[in-house]
């Protein structure tokens, strides 16, 4: 995922499907807004801009609750080329440096949508959660990155990430593709 361009002249998908409910077997389809709604403590504030041709670095805007307060996180998911299937997500913070609770309210975000859209593969990462949330990734210059058996977190130190021309801090995950529930549909065009 080539982060440092993230946001720049991108074609935003769409989710489609519906969570299924009951009966046994492999949890059915689920749309990112679903999987997003589906967090506790987290309230989405905006959700897919449809307009083309807006520069547009996310998809959904979210306040997540973290104590008395509430950050704001931004977050876009992808897939594999050629895929239908969500693979990846960025999270991130309007700010280069993130407070404890911004860096706590992105792990929440990753974590969630990870169990909400690939439920077994989230354990791989349960390692790194906590240890992330606690961790100043200003420490650290450029892009950091683990890879937990199938899953990759990577997170943004001092010059990590560049979102639409801002150094941003941010949080993102990748999964093998296809492996995931949450499946894309292109957006429909304006007044087509």
């Amino acid at each position: 995922m080539n982060l440092r361009r993230w946001g720049r002249g991108s074609l935003i998908l769409g989710l489609s499907g519906v969570a299924l409910a009951g009966g046994g077997g492999p949890p059915g389809p689920l749309t990112r807004d679903a999987a997003l709604r589906g967090l506790p403590g987290v309230t989405v504030t905006e959700g897919l801009d449809t307009t083309l041709g807006a520069e547009v670095a996310y998809t959904h805007a979210v306040r997540v609750q973290v104590g008395t307060r509430a950050e704001r996180v931004l977050f876009s998911s992808g897939a594999a080329k050629n895929s239908s299937t969500v693979n990846s997500l960025i999270a991130y913070v309007e700010t280069a440096t993130p407070t404890a609770s911004q860096r706590q309210a992105l792990v929440a975000v990753a974590r969630g949508v990870l169990t909400a859209c690939a439920p077994d593969l989230a354990p791989q990462a349960q390692s790194v959660w906590a240890g992330l949330a606690r961790h100043n990734w200003a420490g650290a210059l450029g892009w950091q990155d683990c890879q937990l058996k199938a899953v990759r977190v990577g997170w943004s130190g001092r010059e990590g990430l560049n979102v639409a021309g801002r150094e941003v801090a941010g949080l993102s995950v990748e999964w093998p593709g296809g492996s995931g529930r949450c499946v894309f549909e292109a957006v429909p065009f304006p007044g087509g």
